[in-house]
């Protein structure tokens, strides 16, 4: 929302991030001072680990992007998602 509208949502209760690559996963959980909330996967991939933090109840998203073809993609039970990026 911040970059859409300029501002924080106030009613936005997490912060979003995205990553390529899922390499280095159980790192991040290592170092996040948050409880794990939930991880996705897909097809052997991680797609989605989000934290909470209950302290300030907010959320914490990342999503893990993995090259296919010539795009960044995130495949999850919505479908599959891609960045603007192009790999040539």
């Amino acid at each position: 929302g911040f970059h859409r509208d300029g501002n924080f949502l106030p009613t936005d209760i997490d912060i979003d991030v995205d990553v390529l690559g899922d390499f280095q996963i159980y790192e991040i959980i290592r170092q996040m001072p948050f409880e794990v909330l939930f991880i996705t996967s897909n097809r052997g991939r991680y797609m989605q680990l989000a934290f909470f933090d209950r302290k300030n109840n907010v959320i914490f998203d990342i999503l893990f992007f993995h090259k296919k073809e010539d795009k960044v993609v995130n495949r999850n039970y919505f479908g599959q998602f891609w960045l603007g990026l192009v790999f040539i």
